[in-house]
């Protein structure tokens, strides 16, 4: 068995780790992310509740803001890390095989400069990410979190475990 864990990025990047999820295709959905320098430093995190959307929209939905926070922080050098090969993988090809995420596509396509690398990773190394994604159901709120000490406890927590 390999052991899965968040790996910093290189020195002069920063690595953004992302994730959307929804209580079945179609149910409540949310998305988090956090964005951490070479020395585990947080840069911001975020955690947003979204429309009914599906799987594949809402992690789209999470790559999106994450991206566009980067944006607002005039921030390059993005190592972006998802749980989600699909979307991993379109974003590589750089072509979006689904109509109803166009406009988020164009909006990620836009900010896709701002990215080096884009990579898989399991959701065991992506833990704290997927805390603050559910952090968003139970608040049903858009939160940004710019301190680790703003953050909720549980992503906290995880935020250390990693």
């Amino acid at each position: 068995m390999r052991t899965i864990y968040w790996r910093p990025p290189p020195i002069g990047h920063l690595k953004l780790n992302v994730d959307g999820a929804a209580r079945g295709n179609h149910g409540p959905t949310r998305g988090g992310g956090i964005l951490r320098n070479h020395t585990w430093s947080i840069i911001f995190a975020f955690s947003h509740y979204y429309d009914v959307q599906t799987n594949t929209a809402v992690e789209a939905m999470a790559i999106h803001d994450g991206l566009l926070l980067c944006e607002e922080h005039k921030l390059h050098g993005i190592v972006l890390e998802s749980d989600s090969r699909v979307l991993v993988e379109m974003l590589r090809a750089g072509t979006c095989s689904h109509w109803q995420l166009k406009s988020t596509w164009m909006d990620i396509m836009r900010c896709r400069v701002r990215i080096s690398t884009i990579t898989h990773q399991l959701r065991k190394g992506n833990q704290t990410a997927d805390v603050l994604a559910t952090h968003a159901v139970c608040t049903r709120l858009r939160s940004v979190f710019t301190s680790l000490q703003d953050m909720p406890v549980e992503a906290r927590g995880r935020h250390r475990l990693e």
